[in-house]
């Protein structure tokens, strides 16, 4: 062969053509005659699962690829051919990109002119190639790219495209990979490339491993061997190859688990530690994948509590700091390993700075104790209790935010508990440490609180607490509250303990900005035991503390407890009441302001100490210069909160005796009144009148009579008699309900509002079933029924759709389909002729009439189709059915579905008259409130009607056909909820008249195609099967399926018949199950009980299929899977 046939065929054999020698018939024939194919071909084809995830370009003639597709997988694949060729972006199987030999000579790509046509006139090869380089990752194997227009094709490509080639070291030298878009990836080409062959053989290999076979190999991997001693030490193995599978296996989601199961010498930490998914462990990024959370599980959990020094090594070699999601593992583990003092007192630094959880971090406070873990314990609760800002609305300023402090770093019942413990018993260790953080917090909450606002010196948090004691109006207490608390309880230990520190602190704080500091140095020097009284009060004068508004509370309280044991400084202090506060400008009303002021302190000072005969000689003088002064609840706080309780003037008794005309003329006009406490109010008097004429109908109705006589047509006592009335209907005589009727009729006919309506409807509605014997009763209210269809053709407006059961019309027709059903089934068999002539006369009216009310009507008897059909299927089809008709009125079919939906009641005759119009149920309802009770309706329909489920029937298939995925996935989830609820040979029964053939039918794309997310739901119509169990599993087993979890059904599993009558076709379903899981699962415990019933068979014939299941079940995190599968029957 010529140099330039071997460097450039394409050259050389356009030189032939030229010659109009055929060229591309004796490529053809020299290919056919060539050899079988080698091991390169058989391995290619091994890297993947099936024949259909086979995804394989060649620019080869021969069918060695496809022979050995079909030998190793027993089917041959999809195969396309130049130049008909798939969509690059979207196709599996093997393409022939320049052609085959099993083709027309003519389509072989092998000269010049073939290639301007597969790359530039016709172009297909260069879109074909351009869709799979953007969508697909390449591999070139035994490509050299000396072909021209690829090396185009390649610099032109985009980036991001991934492309590697396996490249023999005999390759050009000058070759320029990265130029063209490719990562080398080269090998030696001694002995006939023999190093490619043995590579993508092993690579073959290990792609068809599962992930029992991954487990076992790991585990020879990371598993330290046993000395002779007994001892075990792992290493890291040094074969290249192991390292890179190794390396592959912890970045992988199915894979990395498998690693941190078996590695748990520190040795795997060490190396791990130089792995890129390691990384993500030590940076403040993203959130972590599912890879790097596995991983930091396994470092926390692992190592961090186990091998503290080893894991902190690592954390220093990556600057010391953590992952959010890491430290709150590490926090996780520390909290239930407990490790030594040290080891904590170590990672609790590194934590805080890693910004570990507020909660992780208090859980793991929780867990600690004293003095044990003293430090660590002190610099947490330093860290959880600063409070977080947080933007919430402006009071002041609509759309504006302002920062609060209500929240605390860490989480509040763990850190009050926490300070509960130490308060109690270690105050004298940690009082001044813990003081000195409190004043940080609390100034820096008021830095934070002020910031974005002028402030003008008003402190928000301040103004929030009412008293730094406990006090009731501060519940219940925010997070902020605790920080407050901590600060006075180590501030009232520093003044009993060490009161020369303690006066140093309240001096300091007395002289601050922050309010809540001035008010804790006041709290602070009233907790002082080492000096007098005197000395406490003359404190307060000297800084002119009297009449500041922020330590109002602790002042006052100061004076209070102070003031009796004073000798020296009564004078001084008086003095300084009478001076008042410094705010005398001249202005009239602030100097009112400022006498009240005075006139409360003095009003305080001498109720705590009433022997200060001259404090209330000065209070008498100020109280006669201003008379309309009058004393405060509180004096000492600022703002007050007090619930105003609203009662009844008069009590149930009272009312009942209210018979006369003065008595009437207050129930009509009594509005309320201020009373100590509490407020006397109407709304509360109100349901004081219906209990007064539900325990006395005589003196109701007496009111009632009243009510009438003086024509008083809208007061609010009505709807509260009425409501009386009906609740005790059936205590009430023949001649009482009639004299109630009467004053009804007289009303209704004066009181046209909605409120007096809908309780005449329900009064009517109790007195017509409690008095259903007395024909008297039972005309009178249907004379008012009568009246009120007439009001209700006439009354507006329309109620909205979603209020149709609201409004009172509602109620109306309820009542005559009451009547109605009353008295068909009062009248015997033999007399029945349809509907009563009133109640006829009233749906009638309420259903015909086009009136503000029609649709409420429409919707009512719709809830009542059944019955209506059983009593006058003629009347019902003539009024009612046409309303369900989409084309004739869509608001009126609308509020007929809606009716009907409501609670849908149906027999078969029902249902053979719905029918036409329940069809076009399926295109005319969308939305998200009617749709998924119209597609449960068909579920039921399906189940429990003869003839709904068949295909000659159309109400499936009409549904089906037009119904989203949501939709039949809804429908089938129903299916398999209600065959479970069913008895077993209710179930039974439905399988064998159209569940099995509907499913089978679904199989061929009938009506529409069978998705993943509805075969994963129909997994809970297979146990429910009984005897056609079998079948049932081979339906499924031949369904595309995902399943979401699988939580019950493994748990229902693992107690049915079925492991011991079925074990084949249960394995066969337990395997189908777990290899199509969406994600993990939380029953292993169940799926290992089940697994394990079925090995105990036995039987050599499940082995497959039980490993299979129990590849599932490693895949989806269940961690004896591998133990199941060595337990497998040889």
């Amino acid at each position: 062969m010529t140099p330039e046939a071997t460097s450039a065929p394409d050259q050389f054999l356009t030189r032939l053509a030229e010659r109009n020698l055929p060229v591309h018939e004796r490529i053809q024939r020299l290919v056919e005659a060539s050899t079988q194919p080698n091991a390169v071909h058989s391995a290619l084809v091994r890297l993947f699962p099936s024949a259909g995830d086979l995804r394989i370009v060649t620019t080869n003639y021969d069918r060695h690829l496809t022979t050995a597709a079909a030998s190793f997988f027993g089917k041959p694949p999809a195969v396309y051919q130049a130049p008909a060729l798939p969509l690059g972006r979207d196709f599996t199987g093997i393409v022939h990109l320049h052609g085959c030999v099993d083709q027309r000579p003519q389509d072989l790509v092998a000269t010049f002119a073939d290639f301007g046509r597969a790359y530039l006139t016709d172009a297909w090869a260069a879109r074909f190639l351009q869709d799979m380089f953007r969508t697909y990752c390449v591999l070139f194997v035994g490509y050299s790219h000396n072909d021209l227009i690829m090396q185009y094709l390649g610099r032109g490509l985009p980036p991001g495209t991934e492309r590697f080639g396996l490249i023999s070291d005999e390759a050009p030298p000058n070759r320029d990979w990265l130029a063209m878009g490719i990562t080398a990836v080269t090998y030696p080409s001694a002995d006939h490339h023999a190093a490619l062959t043995e590579g993508l053989e092993r690579w073959a290999e290990l792609s068809g491993w599962g992930l029992l076979e991954q487990e076992h190999q790991i585990m020879d991997l990371v598993a330290p061997p046993q000395e002779p001693d007994g001892s075990a030490r792992a290493s890291v193995p040094q074969d290249p190859a192991r390292l890179s599978y190794l390396e592959s296996v912890i970045s992988q989601e199915e894979t990395v688990s498998l690693f941190t199961r078996h590695a748990q010498d520190p040795v795997w930490l060490d190396w791990a530690s130089a792995q890129p998914a390691f990384a993500p462990l030590f940076q403040r990024g993203p959130a972590l994948d599912r890879v790097g959370s596995a991983l930091s599980w396994w470092f926390a959990h692992s190592f961090a509590a186990k091998f503290p020094a080893d894991a902190m090594a690592v954390v220093h070699q990556r600057r010391g700091v953590l992952h959010p999601t890491t430290a709150q593992d590490v926090a996780a583990s520390l909290r239930t390993t407990q490790p030594d003092a040290q080891a904590i007192g170590g990672w609790v630094p590194m934590l805080i700075r890693s910004q570990a959880s507020g909660l992780a971090l208090s859980w793991l406070l929780s867990s600690l104790d004293w003095p044990e873990h003293r430090d660590s314990i002190l610099l947490l609760l330093d860290h959880l209790i600063a409070p977080q800002p947080q933007m919430v609305p402006s009071f002041t300023a609509p759309g504006a935010v302002r920062f609060d402090v209500d929240t605390l770093t860490g989480d509040e019942y763990s850190l009050r508990e926490v300070w509960e413990r130490l308060r109690g018993s270690h105050l004298d260790e940690i009082s001044h440490r813990m003081l000195a953080g409190m004043e940080r917090h609390l100034r820096n909450a008021q830095t934070a609180c002020s910031a974005n606002r002028d402030t003008s010196g008003f402190d928000l948090r301040s103004f929030q607490r009412s008293a730094i004691e406990p006090h009731p109006q501060d519940t219940p207490p925010t997070g902020f509250d605790l920080v407050i608390d901590i600060a006075r309880d180590c501030s009232e230990h520093l003044a009993k303990v060490t009161p020369e520190l303690a006066v140093s602190v309240f001096e300091s704080w007395a002289g601050s900005d922050v309010a809540l500091l001035q008010r804790l140095a006041v709290h602070g020097w009233n907790a002082r035991t080492d000096i007098g009284a005197d000395d406490k009060l003359r404190w307060l004068l000297t800084h002119d503390l009297l009449y500041a508004t922020a330590t109002k509370h602790e002042v006052f309280r100061l004076i209070a407890n102070a003031l009796p044991g004073t000798e020296d400084v009564r004078s001084d202090l008086l003095t300084r009441i009478l001076a008042g506060p410094d705010t005398d400008d001249g202005e009239p009303r602030r100097a009112e302001l400022r006498a009240y002021e005075v006139y409360n302190l003095l009003t305080w000072t001498c109720q705590h100490d009433p022997s200060f005969t001259q404090a209330q000689q000065a209070l008498n003088e100020l109280q006669q210069a201003h008379p309309n002064f009058t004393a405060r609840k509180c004096p000492d706080l600022n703002i007050t909160f007090q619930a105003i309780v609203t009662r009844s003037p008069v009590t149930t008794e009272e009312l009942s005796s209210m018979v006369s005309d003065e008595d009437i003329d207050r129930l009509l006009t009594y509005q309320g009144e201020p009373r100590p406490d509490v407020f006397a109010g109407r709304q509360a008097m109100l349901p004081k009148v219906t209990e007064a004429a539900a325990a006395t109908p005589a003196w109701g109705i007496r009111i009632a009579t009243a009510l009438v006589t003086r024509s008083e047509w809208q007061t609010d006592l009505w709807p509260c008699l009425l409501e009386a009335w009906t609740q005790t209907a059936p205590r009430l005589d023949e001649e009482s309900a009639l004299d109630v009727l009467g004053i009804l009729g007289r009303l209704n006919q004066e009181a046209v509002t909605g409120e007096v309506h809908a309780a005449t409807v329900r009064l009517l509605r109790a007195l017509a079933a409690d008095h259903a014997s007395s024909e008297r009763v039972l005309a009178a209210c249907e004379v008012i029924g009568g009246a009120l269809v007439e009001q209700a053709e006439q009354e507006g407006p329309a109620p909205a759709a979603m209020d149709l059961f609201n409004d009172w019309s509602y109620g109306l027709t309820a009542f005559w389909v009451q009547e109605a059903v009353r008295r068909w089934n009062a009248t015997d068999e033999d007399r029945r002729t349809g509907l009563p002539e009133a109640s006829r006369a009233a749906l009638t009216a309420l259903v015909d009439g086009r009136h503000p009310r029609t649709l409420t009507a429409v919707a009512t008897l719709a809830q009542n189709l059944p019955a209506l059909v059983a009593i006058d299927e003629n009347w019902t089809t003539t009024h009612l059915l046409p309303a369900f008709d989409w084309a004739a009125d869509t608001a009126t079919a609308r509020a007929a579905w809606t009716g009907y939906l409501a609670a849908p009641y149906w027999n078969e005759r029902v249902l053979e008259l719905l029918r036409p119009s329940l069809l076009q149920c399926f295109t005319h309802i969308q939305d998200e409130q009617l749709r998924p009770t119209l597609v449960t309706h068909v579920a039921d329909l399906c189940l429990y009607s003869a003839t709904a489920a068949q295909p000659e029937h159309g109400i499936l298939t009409a549904f089906l056909s037009s119904s989203s995925d949501t939709d039949r996935k809804l429908w089938a989830q129903h299916i398999g909820w209600r065959l479970g609820k069913l008895q077993p040979a209710e179930a039974q029964g439905n399988w064998e008249r159209w569940v099995r053939d509907y499913w089978a039918r679904r199989l061929d794309n009938r009506p529409v195609r069978l998705t993943a997310d509805e075969g994963g739901q129909m997994l809970d119509w297979v146990l429910p099967a009984g005897d056609l169990f079998p079948e049932a599993v081979g339906l499924l087993v031949k369904s595309p399926s995902r399943f979401p979890g699988a939580f019950l059904f493994f748990r229902n599993l693992k107690d049915s018949p079925v492991l011991a009558e079925h074990p084949t076709e249960t394995a066969q379903l337990a395997a189908h199950v777990l290899t199509h899981l969406d994600g993990p699962v939380a029953v292993c415990e169940e799926i290992g009980s089940v697994l394990h019933a079925l090995i105990a068979t036995g039987d050599p014939e499940l082995v497959p299929t039980l490993r299979q299941a129990c590849e599932g079940a490693a895949k989806a995190g269940c961690p004896d899977a591998l133990t199941w599968a060595k337990n497998c029957p040889k």
